[in-house]
């Protein structure tokens, strides 16, 4: 009988994996398709929240991220952590090639450019599970909102070397 419930978990699993997929390219499509945003005019903070919440696209954790984005303050915990990392992820000791990129990526501080990047690395984050608790809902980065944490750093570093 076990080997019977074996290909179902299988195609259980075929299933999971191209759902997760589904969601890569649906929320790729999103950022492809949204309206370009001039470089000289901020977000809102309600679009910036808008934007992470689009990045969950599984029916039965939208109402958690939600809570983890707008009751946690997720966005503004990773925002917080991104600006500690800001001046290292631009210092020229981490590779001249790496720095000249992530200054072209981020942009000034507090300008849109930093804005879509701080986006970039949330969905990063996001795309890696780095959020997921192990209760099954989601870590707002509360915790290490109080300085440069590795983990943040790395998603960042991660987006810079992978963008054109």
């Amino acid at each position: 009988m076990a080997s019977s419930s074996s290909p179902l978990n299988e195609w259980q699993a075929i299933a999971d994996y191209h759902r997760t997929q589904l969601g890569v390219a649906e929320n790729k499509l999103k950022e492809l398709t949204a309206p370009a945003v001039p470089a000289d005019v901020l977000l809102t903070e309600a679009e910036m929240i808008k934007r992470v919440l689009a990045m969950e696209t599984r029916k039965g954790y939208k109402t958690l991220w939600k809570k983890a984005v707008v009751d946690y303050k997720l966005l503004r915990n990773v925002q917080h952590i991104l600006d500690e990392c800001y001046s290292y992820l631009r210092d020229p000791e981490v590779g001249d090639a790496l720095s000249k990129k992530a200054r072209r990526l981020t942009g000034k501080r507090n300008s849109s450019q930093w804005q879509l990047f701080t986006l970039r690395v949330i969905e990063h984050l996001k795309n890696e599970g780095c959020f997921d608790d192990a209760d099954g809902g989601f870590d707002s980065f509360e915790d290490t909102a109080g300085g440069c944490d590795e983990t943040t750093q790395d998603a960042a570093f991660w987006v810079i070397d992978n963008s054109e």
